[in-house]
């Protein structure tokens, strides 16, 4: 044996050493993108993944399904290939080699060029960019293309550090991070880059001290520099956990200092209770929330408004739970006494539920459960497919909720996707939960309704001849809308747009099922729809007569996706706003 060699025999640390190397392999997170199998016009989803982190491929399975739902994977994810078609059956395989992968559920592998499929989903659209973005992908080597850099940064993003909190014991591990336009793309991509610096998933983020989730990339360019990373959507936050320890004051920098820090904290309170609420032509605009709700909720961004009420994110400070809080102006309460009435009757899984309410000198608040999955209208425009099973679950979701407040003679009368709100589950799955009452009423068992109100697209033909209309309408809206999901577009549309046209097309009744959108549709699907939409009200099933309708009923196969939306159509299904008299607006209001 020469001088200076060494065998394992030789070096009794060896054994320790390979072991620490391999502990520290299994710790690090190499960064992978995974595409959606024959998905041409979903860009890939970055995800960090270790041995450590996921253990086995079956929880990255579990992982991806959350994070790629979609109608293009309706059985979740089941397998995962390489982008040659190669099936990875082992999560060692992944954490070694990195790079691009092709999520898929039980279907085989579909050939794509998912390079091509993420390099246009990236590509700029301003020319001088495009030009730019084209001579940097030629230059790049082939290992450098597989790293693929997201979509360029907005106009707020700037240098800036902010500060990380681990969720946990205090104190805390403190890392600091920097926001640029290289590191800041999207949301998601800052989530996968302070995962490897705290050595954990992270799946949210909370400012302190507000408490705030981080929803959107703008937030991290706020008022606050330091949050809080949770390994989990559903970690609680407790006051105690956005008050810095003194350990961690000393390792933030001195604008963190104690002194600093109780200022900082009343101030960003005091800005965020007050300040957050401005906006331009607004009669909410003008006014301090109130001491006794700014004692109880830490208020938020606006999430929409309405005619006669504005709806905003709000924390819950008693359980820490996210709420919506629907604002309504006192001038009002003639017109919210009807809904408010209404919803604290109703308790119902496909409803949006009524928390609580309070009422001050100028205005009501109405606290709701909060939904963050965008609504239906949505839903229908972002999916490039339709999915049957997909449309089959939201239908019965609408029927089951139409049969409960039918119970009680309440009508809705504004059914429309806009007020369909999708509620996403851990497990990837969706439910539909209805909204907004402003226009429902309570009628006697035989009473006849007449006033014209709700959306035109979803009016029925007795509600605009103003003979009289019951539950019915609600009934017919369903139709209307389950057409849609299943094809993209509407049945009733009015070529030159007019209202009085379009009035006329509906009180017809006539409708078809256009080739090649409707070629792959089940047949019990459309024959739900022909019964919905029967122009005689008398001979209208009700909606606990739709719940066993064959194709509700029935178990079947819908997993098949059907064909593209109707490019020359899809146009006309445009998000409306509801009146409470159709006959007193324009056609220029929709």
């Amino acid at each position: 044996m020469s001088k200076g060699t060494c065998t394992p025999e030789a070096s009794p640390s060896s054994g320790a050493l390979s072991r620490c190397l391999s502990r520290s392999a299994s710790r690090r997170a190499n960064r992978c993108r995974f595409y959606r199998n024959g998905d041409i016009h979903y860009g890939g989803y970055q995800l960090p993944v270790s041995l450590e982190r996921y253990g086995n491929i079956e929880n990255l399975y579990n992982e991806l399904t959350s994070q790629l739902a979609s109608s293009s994977l309706p059985s979740g994810v089941r397998a995962i290939y390489s982008l040659k078609g190669e099936e990875i059956t082992s999560l060692t395989e992944i954490c070694q080699s990195g790079g691009s992968f092709v999520a898929a559920g039980k279907e085989p592998f579909k050939s794509c060029d998912y390079l091509q499929i993420f390099s246009s989903c990236s590509r700029p659209k301003n020319p001088h960019a495009r030009a730019l973005f084209k001579s940097m992908s030629t230059s790049l080597s082939p290992s450098q293309k597989n790293l693929h850099s997201p979509l360029p940064s907005s106009e707020f993003v700037r240098p800036r550090i902010i500060f990380i909190l681990s969720h946990g014991n205090r104190p805390r591990k403190v890392c600091r991070f920097v926001l640029n336009k290289k590191t800041a793309h999207s949301l998601e991509d800052v989530k996968d880059k302070i995962s490897e610096t705290v050595d954990f998933a992270v799946r949210k983020l909370v400012a302190v001290p507000t408490g705030m989730m981080v929803t959107k990339l703008e937030d991290l360019f706020d008022t606050a520099y330091t949050f809080i990373a949770c390994p989990s959507i559903r970690s609680k936050i407790i006051p105690r956990d956005l008050k810095l320890h003194k350990d961690e004051i000393k390792a933030l920098p001195n604008r963190h200092s104690n002194a600093q820090s109780r200022v900082q904290r009343k101030s960003s309170l005091r800005e965020f209770n007050t300040g957050s609420l401005t906006r331009h032509n607004s009669e909410y605009g003008s006014f301090m929330w109130p001491k006794s709700i700014r004692a109880q909720f830490m208020m938020g961004e606006r999430l929409g408004d309405g005619h006669f009420a504005e709806v905003r994110r709000a924390v819950d400070k008693r359980n820490h739970e996210d709420v919506a809080v629907k604002v309504i102006d006192i001038k009002n309460l003639k017109v919210a006494e009807q809904e408010i009435k209404i919803m604290k009757r109703i308790v119902h899984p496909n409803v949006v539920r009524l928390l609580e309410e309070h009422q001050t000198k100028h205005h009501i608040y109405l606290i709701l459960e909060l939904i963050t999955g965008g609504d239906l209208y949505d839903f229908i425009t972002q999916s490039e497919v339709h999915c049957q099973e997909q449309a089959c679950q939201f239908t019965y979701n609408l029927a089951n909720a139409l049969h409960y407040l039918h119970s009680f003679r309440i009508v809705h009368r504004d059914i429309k996707p806009e007020n369909l709100l999708v509620h996403y589950y851990p497990d990837g799955s969706k439910r539909l939960k209805l909204c907004d009452f402003g226009l429902a009423t309570v009628k006697s068992k035989y009473e006849k309704l007449v006033q014209l109100c709700g959306t035109p697209t979803y009016a029925a033909p007795e509600m605009i001849t103003g003979r009289g209309y019951d539950e019915g309408v609600d009934v017919w809206a369903l139709g209307v809308i389950t057409y849609i999901m299943l094809c993209g577009f509407s049945p009733f549309i009015s070529d030159s747009g007019s209202e009085e046209e379009l009035f006329h097309i509906i009180m017809n009744g006539s409708f078809e099922f256009p080739s090649p959108y409707w070629d792959d549709v089940d047949m019990d699907a459309q024959d739900f729809i022909i019964i919905t939409m029967q122009k005689d009200c008398d001979r209208r099933p009700t909606a606990g007569d739709l719940l066993n309708h064959k194709w509700l009923d029935s178990p079947k196969d819908f997993c098949r996706e059907l064909g593209p939306k109707m490019k020359t159509n899809i146009g006309q299904l445009n998000p409306a706003r509801s009146m409470p008299s159709l006959t007193e607006t324009s056609s220029d209001s929709y």
